[in-house]
């Protein structure tokens, strides 16, 4: 063998030693001496580089990857090095479904797969109902690229507001597969624990880099039954995948092997009867060689269009505010299309960052409230669930209620059950009204509960055919509003919610057949220290 500058070691292993050097020290050692450098820039080297998911974790930040490994990619031997560079070469990613294609199962006509594309509506894909905790259920999706680089997966699973107990229907853990056919995935991913929130989860597929068109989620067990039938469902409301499409590719030799691998994990072949129609649902142009990859690149979708636009445009609200010109920033905003979707919690982060980028000393308005000022001055806008809660958090620091219960009552707020809940702890009687309107039974209650408004309770519940946890409801009833609780308990019984032995075991009396439940609750009454109350009918009008 060939020996080398190291001492005694053939030139094989020396290049088997440069692949685990990090890529700065590669670099210094390629400066050492000619044999050095021709020995760095070996294609083994690079290419175990390419391959090493250690080196690429190491540049890892939070929630984002600086370069990933080459996954299936494979280039000539030379090409290695600048492949490697061009692995690192990306910037912002896109979102990257095009449509639903088709899901394992379907509740109802009007909860498809397609309601999952809009992460701002309240829509949801719902599986069937089984018996069977641990059964499972997929998504399919296309991409908006045949070819694309798919970097992460975002969950929203499905909170019931209008369901006894808030229930939120997800699943135990789920797998994440791409492909370039509808009906063949050849990457799988690991299997991702799935918490039960509706908050959106991240589940990410890099550093390895994963290219596809088309893109399964697969669904693991069930945690939740629905109240009235007792069976498990798995329910999503948002689904969104983000990464590159090819037509953001750059990179010459990354976007050519990118294509190549397409081209040879679509190869033809014949498919059965359960999948041609899922199949006829994918492209019209397949990539068929290195010909196509120009048309590829120049196929820029118009997804990808408006959010470089939308990029754009937020550099540009930026230097408004920074030369002074506020009000300008912010109408450019509020008469913005819907398809351009600036109205965002992200310009209200940019608005206040360019704000304290002015230093303390500018003469110019802050631009969020000169924001939320001329939004409510605007007749024909309800402010979003980002705006409205933005107002919220500036009216309660300056102590004023008063403007986000104006707001609520003409209709100007976005209301929610988050809006709700900020507002709470400062007016019970307002976020009561949030609730109604943005139809969260479970808190309705609780705050008629709060404020001991019986006879609102029941008009609520008889009204809405809903049952809460009257046991519960009771209970912490009894707690809070020990003068006329009797009354409210006998009214459940009479307007048949709940039986006298109901009543009783919720407060854990003494029953026996034949008991007078009045006499009972009376003796329950006397024994229980007396509590304020804040009145039966004090937002009886309300309902």
């Amino acid at each position: 063998m060939e020996k080398t500058s190291f001492p005694y070691l053939p030139a094989e292993v020396a290049v088997e030693l440069f692949s685990f050097i990090e890529t700065l020290s590669l670099l210094r050692a390629s400066q050492v001496s000619r044999q050095w450098n021709e020995w760095t820039e070996q294609g083994e080297v690079w290419r175990r580089l390419s391959s090493n998911l250690a080196v690429a974790s190491m540049s890892k930040t939070p929630h984002h990857f600086r370069r990933f490994t080459r996954g299936d990619l494979m280039v000539k031997d030379m090409e290695w090095k600048q492949l490697y560079q061009e692995l690192g070469s990306f910037g912002s990613q896109f979102s990257l479904i095009a449509q639903g294609l088709k899901s394992s199962s379907l509740d109802n006509e009007s909860q498809d797969i397609s309601q999952t594309l809009d992460i701002r509506s309240q829509h949801f894909w719902s599986s069937q109902g089984s018996s069977d905790p641990d059964s499972s259920e997929f998504l399919i999706y296309k991409l908006i690229q045949h070819v694309c680089v798919v970097s992460k997966v975002e969950i929203n699973i499905y909170k019931a507001l209008y369901q006894s107990g808030l229930p939120i229907y997800a699943p135990k853990t789920l797998q994440i597969s791409v492909g370039f056919r509808a009906d063949e995935f050849y990457y799988r991913s690991p299997y991702f624990a799935v918490e039960v929130t509706d908050d959106t989860q991240e589940f990410w597929l890099g550093p390895r880099l994963v290219c596809g068109g088309f893109l399964k989620i697969e669904f693991f067990g069930r945690t939740q039954t629905q109240p009235g039938d007792d069976l498990y469902y798995t329910v999503v409301r948002a689904v969104r995948c983000l990464g590159y499409p090819i037509a953001t590719i750059r990179s010459p030799l990354l976007a050519s092997s990118m294509l190549q691998l397409a081209i040879d994990k679509t190869a033809a072949r014949v498919h059965d009867a359960s999948t041609r129609d899922i199949v006829q649902s994918g492209y019209d142009d397949v990539p068929a060689n290195q010909e196509d990859l120009a048309r590829l690149l120049n196929a820029v979708p118009r997804s990808v269009t408006l959010e470089i636009h939308r990029k754009s445009t937020m550099k540009a609200l930026e230097q408004m505010i920074a030369r002074g010109s506020v009000e300008e920033a912010c109408s450019r905003v509020l008469t913005s299309s819907p398809e351009e979707n600036l109205r965002t919690a992200e310009v209200l982060h940019r608005f206040r960052r360019a704000h304290r980028s002015s230093g303390k000393n500018s003469k110019s308005p802050c631009p969020v409230r000169c924001y939320l000022s001329m939004a409510l001055r605007n007749q024909q806008l309800t402010l979003n669930f980002e705006e409205a809660m933005e107002l919220a958090k500036h009216a309660i620091n300056e102590n004023n209620i008063k403007l986000i219960d104006f707001c609520v009552r003409a209709d100007k707020l976005e209301c929610s059950m988050e809006l709700g809940d900020l507002v709470r702890p400062h007016s019970l009687q307002t976020a009561l009204l949030i609730y109604l309107k943005s139809f969260v039974p479970d808190k309705v209650v609780d705050c008629l509960v709060e404020l001991g408004n019986g006879r609102g309770i029941i008009h609520y519940i008889n009204g809405m055919q809903y049952r809460p946890d009257l046991p519960s409801v009771i209970r912490k009833f009894a707690r809070l509003h020990t003068t006329h609780f009797v009354e409210f308990a006998l009214a459940l019984v009479e307007h048949q919610l709940l039986r006298d032995v109901d009543v009783a075991v919720a407060l854990e009396l003494q029953w026996e057949p034949g008991s007078d439940l009045l006499n009972l609750l009376s003796r329950f009454q006397d024994a229980r220290p007396r509590s304020g109350s804040i009145g039966d009918a004090s937002m009886f009008h309300i309902l």
